[in-house]
């Protein structure tokens, strides 16, 4: 439906204007340390570009690249705090190039395509098909960026990996602790989708309105869907 889409002045104003959000003093309370995002490229396409944004100098700066993805439809009716189609990343300069900690991006369609797609699913109180859910898409993608900040710890700091480690091997060698280790366990990814939900509807309440109403009209009914399935549990 969308393989052959260009994108307009619009698409990308909308991503710009999202991008607006997320530096003001209006969401503080989920991004209460934007240094922890001041890093993330952001990334949409169409069937001849790729668009990334990435902040310089305070303000961000579009820069256009050429690609010869397929991009399905798939792709362009959502957003994701990582690189997608597969293959995204091979047409990426270097500067752009990391993991998700050091270089975090979130990537997905422009908003033509966007909320085309969504209306296509006819959902019952679908809450994705309205402008400023799609701005509402990509600020809940910067919430799962700012959250999965704060984990990088558990598995990837060497120094606190190997102090842990060497503890242990003096505890079961009858050994004593030398310091106090503050230890920190993995939580689930769903606490990750629960932040940024968390901060969506907020900002919804906030200064989305009819945004707020499909939501609770959607979640509603799957709620009440879910209460059914359970009563009927043998």
């Amino acid at each position: 439906m969308f393989e052959a889409y260009v994108a307009s002045g619009d698409d990308l104003k909308a991503i710009e204007n999202a991008l607006e959000f997320v530096f003001k003093e209006e969401t503080d309370f989920i991004f209460k340390d934007r240094k922890k995002i001041l890093d993330v490229t952001i990334i949409s396409y169409d069937s001849k570009y790729l668009y990334l944004w990435s902040r310089d100098n305070s303000r961000y700066q579009l820069n256009k690249l050429p690609h010869d993805l397929e991009i399905k439809d798939f792709y362009h009716q959502g957003w994701t705090a990582r690189l997608q189609p597969s293959g995204l990343g091979e047409f990426l300069p270097e500067q752009y190039q990391g993991d998700r900690f050091n270089k975090p991006k979130i990537s997905g369609g422009l908003l033509t395509p966007f909320l085309a797609l969504q209306k296509k699913k006819k959902k019952s109180h679908n809450p994705y098909v309205s402008y400023e859910s799609y701005l509402a898409t990509i600020i809940h993608e910067f919430s799962h960026v700012y959250y999965d900040s704060y984990r990088p710890w558990w598995y990837s700091d060497r120094e606190d990996n190997l102090k842990i480690m060497r503890s242990a091997k003096r505890l079961y060698l009858g050994g004593l602790l030398e310091e106090k280790l503050p230890l920190w366990f993995p939580t689930p990814d769903y606490v990750s989708e629960l932040f940024a939900f968390c901060g969506e509807y907020a900002l919804a309440a906030e200064f989305w309105p009819e945004h707020k109403k499909t939501l609770d009209q959607y979640y509603g009914e799957m709620i009440t869907e879910l209460i059914k399935q359970e009563q009927e549990k043998i």
